[in-house]
């Protein structure tokens, strides 16, 4: 995947078995990078304050995922935004079922009459005062719905 990233940091670092590699901190999180030649481009790219545009594949291990520079293209001033492939695909949404559709619309008329008998009450009103103007408002929007029925 080809993108262009804002480089914060980089650090050598030697993996367990000795290999020597660089760990690239990003506005996009940390990338590995093994190549030397590729490290040197950021490297500079790192001094003149630019941006880098690479190559970067994401490789899966013992149900890790990797990022790996694998080429670098250009350094850049631009910015191009970066999909993630978890954002790709349509987010799943939960439906709620309500035996009766219109009760979500009278709870709402019943918050909105709560909501302007509270406007007209002072500040110091209780728990057992909240509940005598829910109650209120609750027999007001069911007055309501009866007198149109």
């Amino acid at each position: 995947m080809e993108t262009i990233i804002e480089i914060k940091g980089i650090e050598e670092i030697q993996s367990q078995k000795g290999v020597k590699y660089h760990k690239i901190k990003t506005d996009i999180g940390t990338i590995s990078v093994f190549e030397d030649d590729i490290v040197k481009e950021l490297k500079k790219c790192d001094i003149d304050g630019l941006k880098a545009k690479v190559e970067i594949v994401e490789v899966t291990k013992q149900d890790k995922v990797f990022k790996n520079i694998r080429k670098f293209i250009e350094a850049t001033d631009e910015r191009v935004p970066v999909v993630k492939p978890s954002e790709a695909f349509e987010p799943i949404v939960n439906k709620i079922r309500v035996a009766d559709p219109t009760q979500s619309m009278y709870t709402s008329y019943t918050k909105d009459v709560f909501i302007e008998l509270m406007s007209d009450t002072t500040g110091d009103a209780n728990a057992e005062a909240y509940k005598m103007i829910m109650q209120q408002a609750i027999a007001l929007v069911k007055q309501a719905k009866e007198a149109f029925e």
